[in-house]
């Protein structure tokens, strides 16, 4: 199996395992009982963890349903309602729901900023939330600029009904000088995954005197991205919001619910603070018309201690996506897009393609992976998304093309990964 010995192995699924017990004490799931993996062989361990945080997202899932379905959507006003981990909840149906004691929890203050955290349904309609808030802002017409290519981010545009509100999809990084509005993918989802040039956006955002807000859309980087950071670098006073899908990278790869988080910073302005506690009031008020609030059960599922907090799992993530490209970066008749082999090392990602010439060659690549995991009777996972605990894939559509594989190799760096590795190394070879 590639250079990995089965003494690493090991050494892997055992300090899954001893995460796995602390996610159990993070949920509080004190009669879980952990089955005793040690002494299997290395597939059988990693298919027992497997099954073992499966049903610690049954069991966390069981627990939140039991504590807020007996809750009507349109409960007595005599009530408080709190979540598990004691969060309070205000709501007088089902969604017209306020839930700050618990967004607040997930607010860094920066010195020198201020701002609110807020949670949506999904990270499309964060960033429709915001659109249209900034439209009631600003009067007069507004241009915006696209620096990313997300599907569903296309479509919601292109499907947008605002007022004098026109939208450029540029593909590159460079601002027009009209540009009122700038949305931004600092990791761009489709291929090449094209890590955007952090240096020229801040230049853009602190030189161009028009600009009235940005989204950063930083769903495929979560917490490896330094908002401190990039916010130290700032002179303008725009309005900046960082927009993030949870449900990949900060759920513990178990995906609780769905939901978004929306992080707004403006340099601080005695003139703005009170400006600013309206704003979010109105982003609420916006929310509810939108649809766009978490039910009282998605927010008890979603508040557990390290929920949008655990920086090692995404490390975790991104350091094995590295890892197994680098295997892989010096095949011959293969091509391996991640960031780290084209942009630098340092780029990071949570998903990896491998590409051929046609769907002929494709599709025998696939029967050779097949057939090399059926050596060892295991299987690979075939689902959408990213940022699971263990390895899955699925075959994507770019244009005419079925000849792209997309690979997540999640957190787990086990047998079956080592099993697909070795039949990408011996199929470049035929």
């Amino acid at each position: 199996m590639v250079s990995t010995t089965y003494n690493s192995l090991q050494v892997e699924l055992e300090k899954e395992l001893y995460d796995l017990l602390k996610l159990k004490i993070n949920l509080q799931l004190d009669d879980f009982n952990i089955p005793y993996l040690k002494g299997n062989n290395i597939l059988k361990f990693e298919k027992l963890l497997e099954q073992m945080y499966n049903d610690l997202r049954c069991e966390w899932k069981k627990k939140c349903l039991l504590h807020s379905e007996p809750i009507y959507k349109s409960p007595t006003y005599s009530h408080d309602f709190y979540t598990l981990n004691n969060s309070k909840v205000d709501f007088n149906n089902g969604r017209v729901i306020n839930y700050r004691d618990w967004e607040d929890n997930h607010y860094s203050a920066i010195v020198g900023f201020d701002g609110f955290s807020m949670f949506f349904s999904s990270r499309a309609n964060a960033i429709l939330n915001v659109l249209y808030i900034i439209r009631s802002m600003f009067k007069g017409s507004l241009n915006t600029q696209l620096f990313g290519d997300y599907f569903e981010t296309i479509l919601m545009l292109k499907n947008l009904n605002i007022e004098d509100f026109h939208i450029k999809y540029n593909f590159s990084s460079t601002l027009e000088e009209n540009t009122d509005i700038l949305i931004i993918e600092p990791l761009r989802y489709s291929l090449p995954l094209t890590s955007v040039d952090e240096e020229e956006i801040i230049n853009n955002i602190n030189n161009n005197g028009q600009l009235k807000a940005v989204i950063i859309d930083y769903t495929l980087l979560s917490n490896t991205f330094s908002i401190s950071a990039f916010l130290k670098k700032i002179q303008s006073h725009v309005f900046i919001f960082f927009v993030k899908s949870t449900l990949e990278l900060d759920q513990a790869g178990l995906e609780f619910s769905n939901s978004a988080q929306l992080l707004l910073y403006t340099k601080e302005n005695p003139f703005l603070t009170e400006h600013i506690k309206k704003l979010r009031v109105l982003l609420e008020e916006q929310r509810y018309t939108l649809r766009g609030s978490l039910s009282y059960s998605e927010v008890c599922q979603l508040d557990y201690p390290t929920f949008n907090k655990d920086k090692q799992y995404v490390r975790n993530i991104m350091d094995n996506n590295k890892e197994f490209s680098s295997v892989l970066k010096d095949l011959q008749n293969i091509e391996v897009i991640h960031p780290s082999i084209h942009f630098g090392e340092s780029c990071d990602a949570p998903f990896l393609f491998l590409s051929v010439k046609n769907n002929e060659i494709y599709s025998k690549l696939m029967e050779h992976i097949s057939n090399n995991l059926a050596k060892y009777n295991t299987t690979i996972p075939q689902r959408n998304s990213f940022g699971f605990r263990n390895l899955s894939m699925r075959t994507i559509q770019m244009g005419k093309r079925n000849n792209v594989l997309k690979i997540a190799p999640g957190k787990i760096n086990g047998m079956r990964q080592q099993c697909l590795l070795q039949a990408v190394l011996d199929f470049d070879k035929k």
